[in-house]
C-alpha cells in the first residue's frame, strides 16, 4: 500500500478543550482503507478506516490507536467518536 502525505487540518473540541491539529494521510487504498496520523506532545495518534462490501451494504470500521490520554479524556473521546460514527452512518444511509 503506497504511503502518501496529504494533510488534513481539523479543529476539534474534546471534553470542552478546543484545539487544531494536522493529520497526515499515511496509507490509502481507494475505496478500502485510509490511515491518518498526527503527532502530539503525548505521542503519535493514528486513526484507520476500513471499508468492505457485504451482502446488505458496506461494513465501515474505524480503529483508534493512541497513547494513554487519561481515563476522562479517553472516555470522552470514545463517546464523541461513537456519536460521530453514528452521525456518519445516518448521513450515508440517506
Amino acid at each position: 500500500m503506497p504511503r502518501v502525505s496529504h494533510h488534513i487540518t481539523e479543529h476539534v473540541t474534546i471534553a470542552g478543550i478546543e484545539g487544531t491539529g494536522t493529520w497526515t494521510v499515511v496509507e490509502h487504498d481507494r475505496q478500502h482503507h485510509l490511515a491518518l496520523e498526527t503527532e502530539l506532545a503525548m505521542g503519535r495518534l493514528r486513526i484507520s478506516y476500513q471499508l468492505a462490501a457485504v451482502a446488505d451494504g458496506t461494513r465501515f470500521q474505524r480503529d483508534l490507536d493512541f497513547p494513554e490520554l487519561g481515563p476522562q479524556i479517553t472516555t470522552v473521546m470514545t463517546t464523541q467518536s461513537e456519536a460521530g460514527v453514528a452521525n456518519l452512518a445516518r448521513l450515508v444511509e440517506r
